[in-house]
């Protein structure tokens, strides 16, 4: 299960306490953690990924709150604007499959008593029926903001009620790129959402839809009146208040130096902070939103930010500040370090008063200790760094004529790729269309709770389904990623300057005949899908007997006659009918119709592309009663009309290529068997009965996916089991692959 968490609120109902800048989800109001970090916690038990959904300024306060889970996987998306829940729902359910369960939760709710746990199973076992569970209070039917259903059943209700926003939703999928777990949605997407409320506007209008009652007691906080005093007392403290008499009165100081004295007063509430204090009856106290709205324009430093800024690496808090100085406390967190930055209109003086920091000034880097003070003449770039284990804090003087956070200018420097395994073992991202079957589980092992898996994506950095780095330094990061940070030779230098990752290998599990498809060539694709095309190799990893697929025509036929048959059920008639055995391999050009027959596991090796144009599919519908679109039009605009055969209209240029990566394969190991060879990439079989060797070097990687058997795959000193079902990728360089046991490899380059 997903968990969307919905965390994009302004930052008015609690102040001052919460600001524009630091909303009331970042607030330790958790017994010691924030509501956002509390959400998590408790609901890491039931879900294998958060979604969260925020505001686009929250970035480094977002960065600062999840360091401190580990092993948790996340995206987060950042809105340039908000548009409301159903906005934030929409946009993260596009990064989700249609049979995900999505269970989407507000982030500013406390937990107080009861079985959390029974809430929440009961209402995934109501939406695993197709039906949208909504969680409310029990003792009087209040909505809790939590609700599970699975995702096509959201995208059904969003169709039928929305229509313009879901093809909305189809249009930006693939405009939006996942970059180290963020995704950010730029303003000319938002404004194509209107403001709505999923409540309100979406709900109100669904017949199917189940009450949950909600098995535990909670606390919605929406002002400062819902923070009590157990919460005042774990995370805020009674420092510096003196409380004489007073009856009914909330009292919050979290200023240091400042005393409060409250003396026979009843039905009162005050708050104060370093920079703000509120005083408020307890009945009126949610006036503050108006109040801040009123008074905006004239108090913004109060109501926009505190004293206080979050940053990526740690944070600094403004101890004083004129026109032309500014005073800051800056704290670097352990193992942090700020990105090399200067300003154009101040100088700098830092003082270090607690830990070792290492200080970066042009090119000089030196480590400074407590009582050193350093200086940063304007214009020259710098960054303090923390490599120690516990914080660094320093005293920073800026004197200029600009003090303003806007005079910052990032420098761009460049990485070099350390400590990158040669050997990455990946986690496949999967697919349960409509045709799947169980094969991938029974057989592989794969790990997924769909009904039914009919794919899942090997080797991928497509932004429709990446694999996951599964173990390592860089575990549960997206492959995509990985070759981001990694850099172009970790790929090869064949690869390195392409604008993207060049293949994509997947297995299939064809239980029922897939849809009758054509795949458009690059300079179609481009144009108008901004995408590769999609040339592929099927290798047939097992097959039911008289299992059979369709690659081309049999017979050369018009357009007018290949439309025709869509429209009267006859295509199959004209289709070139390839019988399979185990083992067997066809090769997929662009522009060929093609098919793969029910009752065949196969391995995939392709383009990275996912532009299929979907011809003729049986008349079927999904399980959520969805007729598949077609795309008869690009079909016929890309389709080969000629009969069927293979290599025909290059064999000459393929049995050279075919020679040609012959011998180089004999250079390679002697167990080789060149599969197919094309302009995108390159497969091999390795039938292994004890140990193959595999020579890499700097032009490719290598992908190996083992389609039987078990034993261990070594580069150097970095060694891995396999078993049947496994893939794993091999960075470029020069170095040997010892792959030992029994079984079969695919093994892929560019």
């Amino acid at each position: 299960m997903k968990c969307v968490i919905l965390a994009g609120g302004f930052g008015n109902t609690l102040w001052p306490l919460s600001r524009k800048n630091y909303p009331k989800q970042f607030l330790n109001i958790c017994e010691g953690r924030s509501l956002l970090q509390d959400t998590i916690v408790r609901n890491m038990p039931f879900v294998d990924e958060f979604i969260i959904v925020t505001n686009e300024n929250y970035a480094d306060i977002m960065e600062t709150q999840l360091k401190a889970f580990q092993d948790v996987r996340y995206r987060i998306i950042y809105e340039s604007r908000s548009c409301g829940t159903f906005a934030a729902v929409s946009l993260a359910s596009v990064f989700m499959n249609p049979s995900d369960l999505m269970m989407v939760t507000v982030s500013d709710l406390v937990i107080e008593s009861g079985s959390y746990k029974d809430s929440v199973i009961k209402a995934k076992e109501v939406a695993k029926t197709g039906t949208i569970a909504n969680i409310v209070s029990s003792r009087n039917g209040e909505h809790a903001g939590i609700y599970v259903c699975m995702v096509g059943v959201f995208n059904k209700a969003l169709r039928g009620i929305y229509p313009d926003i879901a093809q909305t939703r189809k249009v930006i999928r693939r405009k939006l790129k996942t970059v180290s777990h963020i995704i950010n949605v730029p303003e000319n997407i938002m404004e194509r959402f209107p403001k709505l409320r999923m409540q309100a506007d979406l709900f109100t209008r669904i017949d199917d839809i189940i009450e949950i009652n909600a098995d535990f007691e909670y606390r919605d906080i929406d002002s400062i009146a819902d923070i009590n005093d157990e919460d005042n007392q774990n995370d805020y403290g009674h420092k510096n208040i003196i409380n004489n008499e007073c009856e009914d009165v909330v009292m919050i100081n979290t200023a240091d130096k400042h005393l409060i004295v409250a003396n026979h007063i009843n039905n009162i509430s005050i708050v104060n902070t370093e920079d703000a204090t509120y005083i408020s009856d307890r009945e009126h106290i949610c006036s503050i939103k108006d109040i801040v709205i009123a008074n905006t324009e004239e108090y913004k430093p109060y109501f926009e930010h505190s004293k206080v800024s979050f940053r990526e690496w740690g944070m600094h808090q403004v101890l004083a500040m004129t026109k032309n100085y500014k005073v800051k406390k800056v704290t670097i967190y352990p193992g942090m370090s700020m990105k090399m930055h200067c300003h154009e209109h101040r100088s700098e003086s830092w003082t270090v008063v607690d830990g070792i920091a290492s200080i970066q000034i042009g090119d000089v880097i030196k480590e400074y200790c407590k009582g050193a003070t350093v200086s940063v003449p304007v214009g020259v770039p710098h960054k303090v760094s923390n490599h120690g284990s516990e914080d660094v804090v320093i005293i920073e003087t800026g004197i200029g004529e600009i003090m303003s956070e806007t005079d910052f200018l990032r420098i761009e420097t460049v990485s070099e790729s350390d400590n990158i395994p040669d050997i990455i073992r990946l986690e496949p991202a999967f697919k349960d269309n409509l045709w799947g079957g169980t094969k991938l589980r029974t057989v592989f092992g794969k790990k997924c709770d769909y009904d039914i898996i009919a794919e899942s994506w090997e080797l991928s950095a497509h932004p429709d389904g990446q694999s996951v780095i599964a173990d390592g330094p860089y575990k549960d990061m997206y492959f995509g990623e990985f070759i981001e940070k990694a850099g172009a030779a970790t790929v090869g230098w064949k690869s390195g300057s392409l604008d993207r990752f060049p293949v994509l290998i997947k297995f299939i599990d064809a239980m029922k005949p897939l849809s009758i498809q054509i795949h458009p060539d690059d300079e179609y694709a481009l144009e108008n899908e901004n995408e590769f095309g999609k040339n592929e190799m099927w290798y047939v990893v097992d097959c039911e007997p008289g299992a059979y697929l369709y690659c081309g025509l049999s017979r050369d036929a018009s357009k007018e006659e290949i439309r025709k048959r869509i429209e009267n059920n006859t295509i199959t008639e004209i289709l070139n009918k390839i019988e399979v055995s185990k083992g067997d391999c066809v090769m997929v050009k662009a522009g060929t119709i093609n098919a793969i027959g029910a009752g065949i596991l196969i391995c995939e090796i392709q383009q990275n592309s996912n532009c299929t144009y979907r011809m003729y599919d049986y008349d079927r519908s999904d399980k959520f009663g969805n007729k598949r679109e077609l795309h008869v039009d690009k079909a016929l605009d890309v389709v080969d009309t000629k009969r069927y055969v293979p290599y025909e209209s290059s064999s000459n240029a393929y049995d050279e290529a075919l020679n040609e990566a012959a011998a180089t394969i004999e250079a390679d190991s002697s167990e080789g068997q060149l599969l197919v060879s094309c302009k995108y990439f390159e497969c091999y079989k390795y039938d292994i009965s004890d140990s193959v060797s595999i020579n890499v070097d700097t032009a490719s990687f290598r992908s190996v996916i083992f389609t039987e058997g078990c034993g261990t795959i070594r580069v150097g000193e970095d060694v891995k089991a396999y078993k049947a079902g496994d893939s794993f990728y091999i960075t470029a360089g020069n170095k040997t692959v010892e792959i030992e046991g029994n079984g079969v490899a695919i093994v892929t380059k560019v």
